[in-house]
């Protein structure tokens, strides 16, 4: 995980060629399968990724899915504690 989402990888089954991604909030929720419509839902908390996002054409969302969830989540770091 990179920060506030991340995303895991399925398995195919019958041999088929298609991989199919899955997209969760650390903080707790459940884990959907990785759309534009999911990745529009789970960045709401950032308004102006969010806005950006929501102005593109459909096809250019589905292009643009992994960038705009490598930019949330580098915008949105996951700190966690360190206990000595």
């Amino acid at each position: 995980s990179w920060g506030g989402a991340a995303v895991g990888v399925g398995v195919q089954i019958n041999g088929g060629s298609t991989i199919t991604e899955y997209i969760f909030k650390i903080e707790g929720g459940p884990i959907v399968e990785f759309t534009p419509d999911m990745l529009l839902e789970f960045m709401k908390d950032d308004e102006i990724l969010f806005n950006a996002y929501l102005a593109m054409n459909k096809r250019y969302r589905l292009k643009e899915m992994h960038n705009y969830l490598h930019e949330y989540n580098r915008r949105n770091p996951l700190y966690l504690p360190i206990y000595k």
